[in-house]
Order: structure tokens, then C-alpha cells, then sequence
């Protein structure tokens, strides 16, 4: 059998390809390793989740009194008025009024608890709407068929 030189050229240049693309897969995978490894080996990072949550339940016990909600009202609805800070009195844990994330979430949320805080006089107005919206709805009825 006869070796023609451009069969063996063929042969070298698919070699060469195929250890190229070899050498490409092994670079990138020792790549994505070591990157891999050096974000595992950064330093922990506090979950936020836990520090929100405290702060949320927290904000279950916060109600502004009369003469604060007045201030709120005439303030122009500041969420960043001192009215929303957390104290040792809403706070559960003392020493979450020193982190930041905590204040932060439980100004956030007592100021929107505050906010949707509705008086008596609009209680009692959206009931009383309710029960003529319910009474005109049975009664009309009845008033045509007869």
C-alpha cells in the first residue's frame, strides 16, 4: 500500500485540531474551577433573611399613639421621621437597634403599617356603605317583583 504525503498532511492537521480543542476544554474547565473555589472561599455573608424577619415581627407590637399619629399626619408622611425608630420597648432583641439593616426594615415597615392605619369614621364608613350597597340589593328586587 502506497503513503501519499497530502493523506499523512490530513492525518497531522486532524491531530492537531483535536489536541487544540482538547487543550481548550481543559483550560476553561481549570478555569471555572478555580473561580468556582475562590467564590466558595469568600467570607460568609450574615443572612439578611433572619435580620428582616425579626424586624417584621417586631413591627407587629409598634402603633403610634394619638399625638404621634397627629405629628405624622401634619409631618407630610415622612418614612425617615424619628417617629419609626425602633426602641428597646418594640424591639425584641436589644442589640438589633445596632444594626443597620434591622432599623432599616422596621422604619420601612411601621411606616408602611402607619400609613394604611385607618380612623374609626372610616370604618364605620365603608361598613355603613357596605350594609346599604346589601340592603339595596334585597330590596330591590323584592320592591319589583311585586
Amino acid at each position: 500500500m502506497v503513503d501519499l504525503p497530502y493523506i499523512s498532511k490530513l492525518k497531522a492537521e486532524s491531530l492537531n485540531c483535536y489536541t487544540n480543542i482538547m487543550k481548550f476544554i481543559k483550560f476553561t474547565l481549570v478555569f471555572f474551577i478555580i473561580f468556582g473555589i475562590s467564590g466558595a472561599l469568600n467570607a460568609q455573608v450574615i443572612n439578611t433573611d433572619s435580620v428582616k424577619k425579626i424586624a417584621l415581627k417586631d413591627v407587629l407590637k409598634f402603633k403610634l399613639d394619638k399625638t404621634d399619629l397627629k405629628a405624622f399626619k401634619a409631618d407630610g408622611r415622612n418614612p425617615n421621621s424619628d417617629l419609626f425608630k425602633p426602641t428597646a420597648k418594640t424591639t425584641s432583641n436589644t442589640s438589633m437597634l445596632n444594626d443597620s439593616l434591622y432599623v432599616e426594615t422596621f422604619r420601612k415597615s411601621a411606616f408602611k403599617k402607619t400609613k394604611r392605619r385607618k380612623t374609626i369614621f372610616h370604618q364605620v364608613l365603608i361598613g355603613g356603605a357596605v350594609l346599604a350597597l346589601g340592603a339595596a340589593i334585597i330590596t330591590v328586587p323584592i320592591a319589583a317583583s311585586r
